[in-house]
């Protein structure tokens, strides 16, 4: 960048005043990774769109890939040049962005804000070109330090700016963009006077003397970031302290300044000392630019012919000589480092781009720590690694670039234990990751350096942090993303979410079910933290007579709600279905959790129970359910008591956070100023969560029911019409008449419909003709069935019930082979490939004495067909209740939602052996368990009126009368899961806001005599939804 300064007997204070300045400007660069700070200020004065405010964000993004600018005219332009050009485009851009958000002036053209946007990402490429190209050129014999510092100083700057800002603004985005635009503007202004290129050291002894107080350098960026940390515990404290943090932090900031001070002063005193330096004898130091060419003169070079006889050859440079950047980009040292560097530095970013999804899908709830020991690992890789690898490079004379290998494979480890999702990986993997992240960050930049020289290494530079926004895009946005939605659970109102580690298992590889050893118990414990299993032989009146182990439980209360969980391991056998139960003296509970245990592994049994008297003894005993002699092995062990009321309270914050969202309406006049004190009322028109019943042929003509359905619900399954049996009951006998009639009904009133079902694998609901058959009779007689079936209604119904209740019967795969189901399922997604594919069945949610329908044989069973090649989207649970167990319940949801696939409860009942007004005690219950679930996507009961009774429950007589569960189910659905009439006005902003179920809106907005009438749809997201009205 220019010619370099004269030596001078200053020139040693001048170059590391020059550095000092350079920090400086490193530690308020990371403006493009403050866009959070205020952007909720843009989207709100801008009326934007999420989806708009993202492209703002790609548009700030896009700025930094064209560093191409910079790095071209880093190598024709002098550093303050450079330095000017980076902060006059961010004071524009960031500035333009103040003036919006201050409400200095109207809100510019989208446009035009995505120009500013791309301004100011661009503008810190230009200053990170200057100060690096300048630096590296400077202290060409210490690099490694010189990036990992300058490197380090950039991963500090985001915290460097938001916490000083927070500490003196408390925050105000107005604010936080002034400093945006002006800060960076002044502190390059400053290093326009004092950075420039000056020759570099000629002896060892500077040499030695820069490696001092690079070490210095180094110190002092590690108790910045130290102290850093250190005020994110203490942020709230009050004004004194931060006003006290941002003085001290300050100071640190300013105490390099001493090192080009102590320089001169040593500088001047050594001048005085000794005035005539001539001939005195010093050790000259090699420089490695000009070693390369010495070791190429030959004799011949040397008793060359005359000048104008010489034929210049001109050759390619080797390594360590400068190249140009078509030079390097010949090389195949150029594409090594330009695709190692892409691997580290993209994975990488996946890793810190989605650390906060991993920590959801993990379960855990505060995911901060996790990046925070990213950023920190981050700060220390680059500042540990600059001077380390400069150390053995020069006392070992390792090569820089074996740093980035080591540091690739150990990042390598790093995926892996993320990938393995065993207890504390990830907090482990965070560190690893983070680390050889910053290491990568910082060795690529002097050993691009000492590969292609530092002529050209502007440009060089910046193609090679291309990989930056390169890498992220393809590992972060690519990668990550789609195999994150591969497994993900489709929302209901669009979106997905995911629960459980398989969320990012294709990214890291595939974790394992079955671990070698067990995690900690949840809730530390409970009640069994210091309770310690025992061995009951021969429990009274015991038809097994023998459970190994068991805990002895004391004083359990009436109406608590326990939760339970424990890790099993056995011996004796390869896999068993392991049943916990509890016996108390005067009830026995069968079963309160079961899990597939694997042999020589650890697995998770999870359940609970509420007793419906109080025990003064009980035993929670395990049990093999098929009764073979083996061992079993727990550990982990806990039982975690809680009140109906506090049941309640997480019930209803997961809905409060899951199935509603916040909504603020902006109100306007025809100029875009917003209107104070504005009439506001707002309408649900419809909801988001599908919830419905199941219907027969008695609604068909009968308007009264009609019309009292579709007051309710926004889905319905046909009873029994779909049936095989309804539709064939003789060979070759089609008649759709009802399920036709039916579905008219539904389309007229916009109702969306499950198709229940196309085969029951129960022979008993089998038509009886088709008994009959077999071999190739029964086959042609199924692909008939499904041909008419799917053909008719294809795309009709949203859900398809393909093989109904397959756990517990298997009439086709008896008559056809093992593959029956497999076939049906695939001639189904081929016939109407739009329609979710469910696998139906009962006992799942119900209960875990059914051996047969265990959490654990329903997941075996779909990956099989998974395995196979089914496509099979959808996990049908029917919910035929006696007495819910809600712990077990949530229990087999949990489980069932780390399959990443949607969850209905598609048959919702109670036993018609209780009475009416305990059906609808447990309704209530189920239905708020299930409605509280995040992964459960619809409900529907099995409640069709028939004249002659429902299947087992009613919600009305035969004259629309609500019988309880019908009062249940108007209270959900009419007062407590509906938004309902909301009216308010407009604050001093013209803003108006409230929380609403997921579903349609419709607005009205009154000022003066103006009036305007909008609509809007929420659905399920974490962003407020920002609605803009102009009268």
């Amino acid at each position: 960048m220019g010619l370099e300064s004269p030596p001078t007997t200053s020139s040693a204070a001048s170059k590391w005043l020059g550095f000092v300045t350079a920090v400086w400007v490193q530690s308020i660069s990371g403006n493009n990774y403050t866009f959070s700070n205020y952007s909720d200020a843009l989207k709100t004065l801008m009326s934007l769109t999420q989806l708009q405010l993202n492209n703002l964000s790609v548009a700030k993004d896009v700025g930094k890939a064209f560093g191409l600018l910079a790095g071209i005219a880093s190598d024709r332009l002098p550093t303050s040049v450079i330095l000017l050009i980076g902060s006059i485009e961010g004071l524009i851009g960031y500035g333009a962005q103040w003036l919006v958000v201050s409400k200095r002036i109207q809100p510019l053209p989208y446009w035009q804000m995505c120009v500013f946007l791309c301004m100011g990402g661009n503008s810190t490429t230009w200053m990170n070109t200057a100060v690096l190209v300048t630096c590296i050129r400077n202290f060409r014999r210490n690099r490694g330090p010189v990036s990992g510092i300058l490197k380090g100083y950039v991963g500090l700057s985001t915290a460097i700016f938001t916490d000083i800002c927070t500490a003196l603004f408390a925050g105000n985005p107005s604010k936080f963009l002034f400093m945006l635009a002006v800060v960076p503007f002044v502190v390059c202004l400053t290093a326009v006077f004092f950075l420039r290129e000056i020759p570099p050291v000629t002896t060892v002894a500077e040499e030695k003397e820069e490696a001092k107080y690079f070490t210095v350098l180094n110190a002092v960026a590690v108790v910045v970031a130290v102290y850093l940390l250190g005020y994110d515990f203490v942020k709230t404290a009050g004004d004194a302290v931060s006003v006290a943090f941002t003085v001290v932090l300050l100071v640190l900031l300013a105490s390099p300044l001493l090192i080009p001070f102590y320089s001169y002063l040593k500088t001047r005193d050594s001048t005085r000392l000794k005035p005539d330096v001539e001939g005195q004898i010093v050790e000259p130091l090699l420089n490695p630019e000009t070693a390369a060419v010495k070791t190429t003169v030959t004799a011949t070079e040397v008793t060359a012919s005359p000048p104008d006889t010489v034929e210049k050859v001109k050759r390619r440079p080797v390594i360590g000589e400068d190249h140009t950047i078509f030079e390097a980009m010949r090389t195949v040292d150029f594409w090594i480092l330009f695709l190692s560097f892409l691997c580290g530095v993209g994975t990488g970013m996946a890793v810190m781009n989605n650390m906060g999804q991993m920590g959801l899908a993990l379960g855990y709830v505060d995911v901060s720590t996790f990046v925070s020991l990213m950023s920190i690992f981050g700060f220390f890789g680059r500042i540990i690694s600059g001077s380390v690898s400069e150390h053995f490079l020069k006392k070992a004379g390792t090569p820089r670039p074996l740093w980035n290998a080591a540091s690739q494979i150990l990042m390598a480890v790093g995926y892996m234990l993320l990938a393995l999702a065993m207890p504390g990986s990830l907090y482990v993997g965070s560190i690893i990751v983070g680390l050889c992240y910053g290491v990568r960050l910082a060795v690529t930049v002097p050993t691009a350096s000492e590969l292609f020289g530092l002529k050209y290494y502007g440009l060089i530079y910046n193609i090679l942090i291309l990989n930056l926004p390169l890498g992220s895009f393809l590992f972060s946005g690519l990668l990550a993303g789609y195999l994150y939605d591969a497994q993900a659970t489709p929302t209901a109102g669009g979106g997905n979410t995911c629960v459980g580690a398989h969320c990012y298992r294709l990214v890291f590889t595939i974790m394992a079910i079955c671990k070698e050893q067990p995690e900690n118990p949840l809730y530390n414990g409970g009640i069994l933290k210091y309770e310690a299993p025992e061995n009951l032989i021969s429990i009274a009146d015991s038809s097994t007579g023998f459970y190994s182990p068991a805990f002895v439980l004391h004083n359990l209360t009436q109406g608590t709600i326990y939760c339970f969980s424990v890790w099993v391991k056995i011996q004796g056998a390869n896999s068993a279905h392991i049943q916990a139960s509890l016996k108390t003296e005067d009830a026995t509970y069968n079963c309160i959790g079961t899990v597939l245990a694997n042999h020589g592994c650890w697995s998770f049994l999870k359940g609970g129970f509420t007793l419906d008297s109080p025990a003064k003894l009980s035993f929670l005993l395990f049990e093999n359910s098929d009764d073979r002699d083996i061992d079993i092995a727990i550990d982990s062990a806990s039982l975690q008591p809680f009140t109906d009321q506090e049941w309640r309270f997480n019930q209803q914050y997961i809905i409060n956070t899951e199935r509603k969202r916040a909504v603020t309406i902006h109100a306007a006049d025809g100029n875009g100023d917003r209107l104070q004190g504005a009439s506001i009322a707002i309408e649900q028109v419809s909801k988001d969560f599908p919830f419905g019943s199941a219907i027969s042929k008695t609604i068909l003509g009968n308007s009264l029911y009609q019309k009292w359905f579709v007051e309710r619900f926004n889905v319905a399954v046909f009873e029994n019409e779909l049936k095989w049996y309804a539709t064939e009951p003789e060979p070759g006998k089609l008649n759709y008449t009802l399920p036709d009639k039916m579905f008219e009904f539904l389309r007229a009133n916009q109702i969306i419909a499950r198709g229940h079902n196309i085969f029951w694998e129960n022979p008993k609901y089998t038509p009886a003709w088709v008994r009959n058959l077999s071999g190739p009779e029964l086959q042609a007689a199924v692909n008939s069935r499904i041909q008419s079936l799917m053909s008719k209604y294809k795309e009709e119904f949203i859900h398809w019930d393909v093989s109904n209740e397959m756990l517990h019967f298997d009439f086709y795969e008896q008559r056809l082979g093992p593959n029956a189901t497999l076939h049906f399922y695939e001639t189904a997604h081929t016939s109407d490939p739009l329609a979710t594919l469910f696998m139906n069945e009962f006992n799942v949610v119900e209960t875990c004495s059914d051996v047969n329908s265990t959490v654990d044989s329903y997941i075996s069973r779909l990956q099989e067909l998974k395995r196979g090649g089914v496509s099979m989207d959808g996990i049908g649970l029917e919910g035929h209740f006696t007495v819910p167990n809600l712990p077990l319940m949530r229990a087999v949801l949990d489980k069932l939602a780390t399959l990443g696939l949607p969850i209905w409860l598609t048959e919702v009942d109670i036993s018609s052996t209780l009475d009416k007004k305990t059906q609808a005690v447990y309704l209530d219950q189920v239905l708020r368990e299930g409605f509280s679930h995040p992964s459960v996507n619809g409900i529907l009961l099995w409640t069709a009126l028939d004249p002659n009774g429902c299947y087992q429950m009613c919600l009305t007589d035969n004259n629309l009368q609500n019988l309880p569960a019908g009062d249940v189910v108007d209270n959900k659905l009419f007062k407590e899961w509906q938004t309902g009439e909301v009216n308010g006005h407009t604050d001093d902003h013209g803003s108006y806001s409230f929380y609403g179920f997921l579903g349609e809106y419709r607005v009205t907005v009154k000022y003066g005599n103006k009036t305007s009438t909008s609509t809007f749809s929420l659905c399920r997201s974490d962003e407020t939804k920002h609605v803009s009205i102009r009268l």
